[in-house]
């Protein structure tokens, strides 16, 4: 390494862990600038050595020009539902990061909007990381096409289907990134699926935490559901409400999200047929206790990287139902602090609730081991432990791209031995 603190420059895009990932490598002293997408273009500076970020000016332009492209966008027939306008407003970003970019030893790209940036870092003599927060850009249209055909909505367009501009620009971020981090075991295999090298990809599931997201008093009365996220079609939530119908009216579902367009008229029928309570988008601060007045957390998604509302419904003390199509199987085991479903299965869901609200002790008794989980391996300190040991790895002269740094059946702890920056 050629200094004595190594500078750290990241480019954050979307995400839940993109300010946490920033915070911890600055409260170290790691950080020599970070490269901001939203809400506004902005580059905030550290000092390597010294903690802290000094912020930057937003250049306001951008956004303006972001809020303006969306809004004639969105108006106009026939083609306003697609996503087309992120590939070019990716391009801007990634330009504008690109001439912001200095020397640096390590450079922690986004996906999506780091191509330029990442080819700079390298021309730099950086190392090249790409923080990757979904599954490989192939399977996700593969599998976001196939439901969205399912429902009538291929055509339409729809809120997760990528611009092929912008699936071209991911393709080559691939190949520009010496290494890429994913979230989850189920997130690597779909880059295993492609032909990524395994050495290439880093395993760096996050952490929550569990002091704000923590038990509640035991419930009585009507058993309640808890699903977080938006309401679309490639997040399961149809199969879902199928699945609470079939349990009857002593079953309530507590929807907390943005109802997307292409679900609001599903949403219309299970409602006649279930009891549902739809909550919209909340404020952070409101989602702790919305956890703790309900009974389970289920999570029918047929494609996520990781879903951190499954850490978030575990520290509270809440059983899982989910599929394997997050970091479910990464966090649970079946039968201990949950249960594991196949997508697309609603009869499956109803069993698996059912069950649980028929043995409300057994049901109690996962959560608390659900908790117990999180405490050992899936708390913020681990996930700081997790991201200072991968980076010290790659910084280091002898370095080759990690494996995955954890595994399910290592009975506790899930984070590797830490070798500080």
């Amino acid at each position: 390494m050629r200094h004595a603190s190594p500078r750290i420059s990241l480019c954050l895009g979307p995400g839940h862990h993109g300010d946490r990932l920033a915070s911890l490598l600055a409260e170290r002293g790691l950080v020599d600038r970070v490269i901001r997408y939203w809400p506004g273009f902005r580059v905030d500076r550290g000092c390597p050595g010294q903690p802290g970020l000094s912020p930057g000016r937003e250049w306001r332009a951008y956004r303006r020009a972001a809020q303006l492209c969306w809004a004639i966008w969105r108006r106009l027939p026939l083609v306003g539902g697609w996503e087309t306008p992120r590939a070019p407003l990716c391009a801007l970003f990634d330009e504008l990061a690109r001439r912001a970019l200095g020397p640096c030893d390590l450079f922690v790209g986004w996906a999506q909007m780091s191509l330029r940036s990442l080819e700079a870092a390298r021309r730099l003599g950086a190392r090249t990381l790409l923080e990757h927060p979904m599954s490989h850009v192939d399977a996700w249209m593969d599998l976001y096409r196939e439901e969205y055909a399912r429902f009538g909505r291929a055509r339409a367009g729809g809120y997760s289907l990528i611009p092929q501009a912008l699936v071209r620009r991911m393709r080559a971020e691939y190949q520009a990134a010496e290494t890429i981090s994913v979230l989850s075991s189920y997130a690597r295999r779909t880059f295993l699926d492609a032909g990524v090298p395994p050495a290439r990809i880093l395993t760096l599931p996050l952490g929550v935490d569990a002091d704000c997201f923590h038990p509640g008093p035991e419930r009585q009365g009507r058993w309640r559901v808890l699903y977080v996220g938006r309401l679309e079609l490639v997040k399961g939530v149809q199969y879902l409400l199928e699945a609470v119908a079939r349990l009857g009216p002593d079953v309530e579902l507590w929807l907390v999200g943005t109802l997307l367009p292409e679900m609001g008229r599903i949403v219309e029928i299970y409602a006649q047929r279930a009891r549902l309570r739809l909550w919209g988008e909340v404020a952070p601060a409101q989602l702790p206790e919305l956890y703790r007045q309900c009974d389970v957390f289920c999570l029918p998604t047929l494609n996520d990287a990781f879903g951190l509302v499954l850490l978030e419904a575990m520290a509270s003390g809440l059983p899982v139902v989910a599929t394997d199509r997050c970091a479910a199987p990464d966090l649970i085991a079946d039968g201990v602090e949950g249960y594991l479903v196949p997508i697309r299965d609603s009869a499956a869901l109803a069993d698996r609730l059912d069950h649980l609200r028929r043995r409300r002790e057994q049901a109690r008794a996962m959560g608390a081991r659900g908790r117990a989980r999180v405490l050992a391996g899936f708390t913020w300190d681990h996930y700081a432990q997790r991201v200072l040991s991968a980076y010290a790895s790659l910084l280091s002269p002898a370095s080759c791209p990690a494996q995955s740094s954890y595994s399910r059946g290592d009975g506790g702890s899930a984070h590797p031995q830490t070798h500080p920056l």
